[in-house]
C-alpha cells in the first residue's frame, strides 16, 4: 500500500497518511514540514485509524489518480455507495456536500519515506513543478532515469521516437546525464522556461489569469493549438525546452480530443501536475489505457 498526501478540507490541514505503519502525520501550525514526531491521533472528528482506512480504500480504488481527486467520490446519480463500503465513514467524509472531504495531493515517494523513517523532515506539500515530474514516476522512486522517462512518455501517448527524444532531452538537461532528482528539480531549471511557474516552482496565478481571459472568449473552453502558440509567443519566453514541452503537450491533447485543440482544464492540469495522470489513465477507443502497460497489476 502507498502512503498518501491528503488535504482534509473541513480543517484545511494537509496530512501524510502512512498506510503501512498505520500512522497519520500533520505539520504543526505554521510549519511546512513534518517529522515522525508529528504523529496525530485525531483530525477533526476522524481518528487516525479511520483516516488510514480511508487511505487504503482510496489506494485500492485508483491506480494512478490525479492530484485534486476528491474522496470518497460522488455517488452515481440515483444510487449510493456499495453496501458496506464506508458504512461508518461516508457521512463523516462527505460533510461538505456530495464529494468527499479528502483531497488527494500525491503519493509519497521512496526518498520521502526513507527521510520520514530516519527522523528527517518531509514537506507536507510538493510544488507544482515537482508534481509535474511526479506524474512520470510510476515506481515512486523519487528520481527518473532514462528508462523511466521513456516509459512515462510512452504512457503519455507519444510515439516511440518522440518519447526517446523527450526522455534524452530531460535526462541531459535536468539530470546532467544522471537520474533526474525530483526533489531537486528547482535547482535544475533552465533559464528559458514557459513562465507558468514562479521562482518557488508553484503555478503563477497571474499567468493562469491571462490564460483564463484567453479561454473566456471561446464557446466551450476549447482553443485551437495554433492560437495558443501565438499567445505564448507574444506573452512568454520560450526556449528550446519550452518548445519541446508544448509540442509533446499538444500531441497528447490532439490524441485525447480527436482534434488539434487544448481545453482550459487540460492547460491548467499541465501546470498543476495532474495532466500526466489524466493522459496516461484515459482509455482510447478500444478501451486501452497506456497506464496499464506502464503500471501493470
Amino acid at each position: 500500500m502507498r502512503s498518501i498526501r491528503f488535504k482534509h478540507l473541513p480543517t484545511g490541514r494537509t496530512l501524510l497518511v502512512d498506510t503501512q505503519h498505520t500512522r497519520v502525520y500533520g505539520a504543526p501550525e505554521g510549519a511546512e514540514t513534518v517529522t515522525r514526531h508529528d504523529q496525530l491521533t485525531h483530525v477533526g472528528e476522524l481518528t487516525s485509524e479511520q483516516l488510514v482506512a480511508a487511505a487504503r480504500d482510496f489506494d485500492s480504488l485508483w491506480k494512478w489518480p490525479a492530484p485534486g481527486t476528491r474522496f470518497p467520490p460522488r455517488a452515481p446519480e440515483g444510487s449510493s455507495f456499495p453496501e458496506g463500503w464506508f458504512r461508518e465513514l461516508a457521512g463523516r467524509l462527505n460533510t461538505q456536500g456530495d464529494e468527499g472531504d479528502l483531497e488527494f495531493g500525491g503519493f509519497l515517494d521512496r526518498v520521502e519515506q526513507r527521510q520520514l523513517a530516519e527522523g528527517g523532515e518531509v514537506r507536507v506539500r510538493r510544488t507544482a513543478l515537482e508534481r509535474h515530474l511526479l506524474a512520470l514516476d510510476f515506481d515512486l522512486k523519487g528520481e527518473l532515469g532514462l528508462r523511466d522517462l521513456y516509459r512515462a512518455f510512452i504512457a503519455h501517448r507519444l510515439s516511440p521516437l518522440q518519447s526517446l527524444k523527450k526522455a534524452l532531452g530531460a535526462w541531459v538537461i535536468f539530470g546532467r546525464g544522471r537520474p533526474v532528482q525530483i526533489a531537486k528539480i528547482g535547482e535544475r531549471r533552465p533559464s528559458s522556461r514557459t513562465g507558468g511557474y514562479d521562482a518557488n516552482g508553484n503555478v503563477d496565478p497571474r499567468v493562469l489569469e491571462q490564460y483564463r481571459r484567453l479561454f473566456a472568449s471561446t464557446a466551450s473552453d476549447e482553443l485551437e493549438q495554433a492560437r495558443l502558440t501565438s499567445f505564448n509567443r507574444s506573452n512568454f519566453q520560450n526556449g528550446f525546452v519550452s518548445k519541446e514541452q508544448w509540442k509533446s503537450f499538444y500531441a497528447t491533447c490532439s490524441d485525447l480530443n480527436g482534434r488539434d485543440t487544448v481545453t482550459y482544464k487540460q492547460l491548467v492540469s499541465l501546470f498543476d501536475g495532474s495532466f500526466g495522470h489524466i493522459a496516461a489513465s484515459r482509455a482510447d477507443e478500444r478501451g486501452r489505457r497506456p497506464l496499464d502497460a506502464a503500471l501493470p497489476g
